[in-house]
């Protein structure tokens, strides 16, 4: 009994180790993305200051999808807005019906919203800038959709970069890129 105490002992320990010396970033390299975030403009979003913070993408695991390759190391120009919860499948819908139609299938309408492609979300995140009076964050030639309205593919597609006029009294940044 009194071995079975001190293996429990030793154990504990052992596992307060690993556990107090564990990395939590997950990003390797020292890159971590250890943003300030504070209370957005807008109900339901705070800003993400990233400006100068640095981060991994991807993957260099052979296994992965060819479009999660290769791993990149990459730092922020800018801060940016983020929902405080997942796009709900209504919501997605409500401001996608007049952008292009596209309508994601969910069994209930407070599920985040899934299977759209990067270019749906695109065209999402300029909808509710311009739905909030802020300028387009994503500025692009043409758009191509699928059968289900589904944007596929974007010509010249560029983030649009704004330098925040001091003494402009309204905001006109959009969201998902620099204030």
């Amino acid at each position: 009994m009194k071995n079975i105490h001190h293996f429990f002992w030793l154990f504990l320990l052992i596992a307060m180790g690993n556990i107090s010396c564990s990395d939590d970033s997950h990003s390797g390299g020292g890159y971590a993305l250890a943003p300030v975030i504070r209370d957005g403009t807008f109900e339901g979003m705070f800003v993400v200051q990233a400006t100068g913070k640095k981060a991994s993408l991807g993957t260099n695991d052979i296994m992965a999808k060819m479009l999660e390759r290769p791993k990149m190391d990459v730092e922020f120009s800018y801060d940016f807005y983020m929902d405080r919860h997942e796009v709900i499948c209504k919501r997605f819908n409500d401001v996608m019906r007049d952008v292009s139609g596209v309508k994601v299938a969910c069994k209930e309408d407070s599920l985040p919203a899934a299977n759209v492609t990067f270019y749906d979300a695109v065209l999402y995140a300029n909808a509710l800038s311009n739905e909030k009076g802020l300028d387009s964050s994503y500025e692009y030639s043409s758009a191509e959709f699928d059968s289900e309205k589904h944007c596929i593919k974007m010509m010249a597609l560029n983030l649009i970069r704004r330098r925040m006029v001091l003494d402009c009294r309204r905001r006109r940044n959009g969201f998902l890129h620099r204030q």
